[in-house]
């Protein structure tokens, strides 16, 4: 328990020395049980160390509703379209995804829940973008070469059909299967282990594994995602396809 009250503290003394993140009315509400308490000045009784609400009180009123008057601007060139004027857009799925997969449990669970909104509130239009650009260079036209390449080196090493492979067996493809999930929870990253918690983050990747082994559902996965790398290679296919739903109805 102090082991884990010492952690907590340092990690909120390390975001009140974030100048961009004191000025963030999420962490305000966060820090604050109660907003107007905290904005009334008390001149009374001060104490010589250091407090964290003593802290908060002598900041202005306004400290933590200030908005900042300039953006940087490759901050907003790709942000611009908001969907239903939500700042998290894109972000959004990301984080109902994490909340889904990684179930936050233990005393910290609140606390947890509460840092990772946030983060949204906070960085929002940074993770936006980065989400964006991702997207972008996953697509983008290089890349769409480097998987056609790689998919007919695959089948068609050296300009010949390549033979197939020899099925295996229960027992290796059970082997294969432990060694692939003990590599996962091995290399699970530092960051997501000190967001979502050590067991959080070992639950959710075992979760996703296990999720992943249902052969219907890969097949259906695989079938989805080809048929849209065919509809964004040959659009013309579009045509064809609905013609086809609509003889099916």
């Amino acid at each position: 328990m102090e082991k884990s009250k010492n952690q907590l503290n340092n990690f909120l003394q390390k975001l009140l020395s974030d100048e961009r993140l004191c000025q963030s009315e999420a962490l305000y509400a966060f820090l604050s049980p109660s907003p107007e308490y905290l904005k009334i000045i008390d001149i009374q009784g001060k104490k010589s160390t250091f407090s964290l609400s003593s802290f908060l009180e002598r900041l202005p009123g306004d400290f933590f509703s200030h908005q900042e008057e300039e953006v940087e601007d490759d901050d907003l060139s790709d942000y611009g379209d908001d969907v239903d004027g939500k700042r998290d857009a894109l972000a959004e799925p990301c984080f109902m995804l994490i909340g889904e997969i990684f179930e936050l449990r233990g005393m910290f669970k609140w606390v947890r829940k509460t840092l990772i909104a946030l983060v949204q509130i906070t960085f929002g239009r940074t993770i936006n973008k980065q989400i964006r650009d991702t997207i972008n260079w996953i697509f983008g036209e290089p890349m769409l070469v480097y998987y056609v390449n790689i998919f007919r080196d695959a089948f068609w090493p050296n300009g010949k059909l390549a033979p197939s492979t020899k099925p295996t067996s229960e027992q290796q493809s059970k082997e294969t299967k432990q060694k692939a999930q003990q590599k996962l929870l091995e290399n699970i990253p530092d960051t997501l282990q000190n967001l979502v918690g050590q067991q959080n983050a070992r639950h959710g990747v075992i979760k996703v594994f296990s999720a992943l082994q249902e052969t219907k559902a890969n097949k259906h996965l695989l079938y989805v995602l080809l048929e849209m790398l065919l509809l964004e290679l040959c659009p013309e296919l579009r045509f064809h396809l609905e013609k086809v739903k609509a003889a099916q109805v």
